[in-house]
């Protein structure tokens, strides 16, 4: 698969610090609550103290750790670095990206404690995990841990997504039917697993809905296809395509979160 030659600057991705707050609540609360028990008498209550003392030790290891993690897009591919080693992935080894939007309301469900956490994150509405799978079986993880993921996310799709779509363009137009996972594209329109071609000229609209792939047709009430999106391989490359075979459903720019509605 041949992909466009298009230079990326490099760029550096770091964690949030939204797993660090929540960390500091869960560790340090409780190492405060401790230190405060072993010093509350005359006499020290060491046991006390050797708790506060190893879940604060534990809280400092873990935040090191953490800030270890780096997420590296260059003109050669992208890198994720930790702790416990690192993962590449050069561009022309792409074979398959996972993609799905988890809307949260981190706030709602755990108050005080999720309004800290949502305080330390840049993408507060949803939680993005967008895999990239080499041809060695490599994987690296790109989710909202990261700060400016959806940046990161976008950069990975402009180097990759034009080239893969140009490829499955190119075979449907040969005849051939393209398959994303149980999901399969050709000139006779979108099939879901054993069912009957949906023409795409009766594609009402395709679209991430919070998580999941939602295919619906005109003048139908119930979805064509509702599936979870990481279940369908390259699932931003399918929706790309239906686009150009579609021009009903074209939407006009590359944006991880483009066509997810909350």
């Amino acid at each position: 698969m041949a992909t466009p030659s298009i230079s990326i600057e490099g760029r550096t991705f770091k964690q949030t610090y939204s797993i660090r707050v929540l960390l500091a609540v869960i560790l340090l609360g409780p190492a405060a609550l401790a230190a405060s028990i072993a010093f509350e008498n005359q006499q020290v209550d060491k046991n006390s103290l050797y708790v506060a003392a190893g879940l604060t030790t534990i809280f400092v290891v873990l935040w090191i750790l953490i800030g270890r993690t780096v997420l590296t897009i260059d003109a050669m591919g992208l890198k994720r670095q930790s702790a416990f080693g690192s993962k590449e992935i050069f561009w022309n080894q792409i074979t398959e990206t996972r993609y799905v939007v988890n809307p949260i309301n981190v706030a709602g469900h755990f108050g005080l404690i999720g309004l800290l956490i949502s305080a330390a994150s840049r993408t507060k509405q949803a939680n993005l995990t967008f895999r990239v799978i080499g041809s060695t079986g490599t994987q690296i993880r790109i989710t909202s841990n990261f700060k400016d993921a959806r940046e990161a996310i976008g950069l990975v799709l402009t180097r990759i997504l034009p080239g893969m779509v140009s490829d499955a363009r190119l075979r449907i137009e040969r005849g051939e039917t393209v398959q994303f996972g149980q999901v399969r594209l050709s000139k006779a329109g979108v099939i879901w697993k054993s069912k009957n071609p949906v023409p795409l000229t009766e594609i009402k609209s395709a679209e991430l809905v919070g998580s999941k792939l939602r295919v619906k047709c005109t003048g139908k009430w119930l979805d064509a296809i509702a599936v979870r999106s990481d279940k369908i391989p390259n699932v931003l490359v399918l929706l790309e395509v239906l686009d150009s075979l579609a021009p009903q459903l074209r939407v006009a720019a590359i944006d991880p979160l483009a066509r997810v509605r909350m």
